[in-house]
């Protein structure tokens, strides 16, 4: 009984792997793009060495103050490569195209 089992699998197993072989699965390429505007190539560039764009796009629509702490948690926390001026410019980005107005 144990022996017709472990047959079993091995059969269940070479059926799977020549299945697996015939098929062969194309996966598509998603590239978020940001949209566009002032600061969008300097936020692309710098957010995208450590996230893709789409943890900015998934993002809920924030005030200013919310997108500017998400920028210091980024380089005060996480160690990005932002200076002052490169993060006032990602926060106006973010506020004027993913924020809520506040």
């Amino acid at each position: 009984m144990k022996r017709l089992f472990i047959i079993i699998i091995a059969i269940c197993v070479a059926a799977g792997f020549a299945f697996a072989q015939e098929k062969q699965l194309t996966v598509p390429v998603v590239k978020i793009e940001l949209t566009a505007g002032p600061g969008q190539e300097q936020t692309s560039t710098l957010c995208n060495i450590c996230h893709s764009a789409d943890y900015i796009t998934m993002q809920p629509k924030s005030s200013k103050a919310t997108w500017a702490g998400s920028v210091t948690k980024m380089r005060k926390v996480f160690g990005a490569p932002i200076s002052d001026a490169e993060a006032e410019t990602i926060t106006n980005y973010l506020s004027a195209n993913y924020g809520n107005g506040k």
